[in-house]
């Protein structure tokens, strides 16, 4: 199962048990929203881009997710949006 792999903050799996890598997981979002900003500003959003946004800002919101509450559902809400975008 994926979750039985050691990684991230070695911290018992309860909520905010990885607050470093949630506050990291932040970042993410905030790249995606700035891309969104600034494409459409600049009126370059197309669907190109706005799949990358979308895939982005879904490794953000996966990644927070499992950070914020770590088990064996919400590991798959991070890993998805990785897989999906690699």
């Amino acid at each position: 199962m994926l979750s039985d792999i050691s990684y991230c903050e070695n911290m018992p799996h309860i909520i905010f048990s990885q607050p470093i890598n949630l506050i990291s997981s932040l970042a993410f979002l905030v790249v995606a929203l700035m891309l969104f900003f600034e494409l459409k500003k600049t009126n370059k959003l197309n669907i190109q881009f706005k799949i990358l946004i979308i895939l982005i800002g879904s490794i953000g919101i996966g990644s927070i997710l499992r950070h914020l509450y770590p088990n064996n559902t919400t590991i798959y809400f991070d890993v998805l949006p990785i897989v999906i975008f690699s």
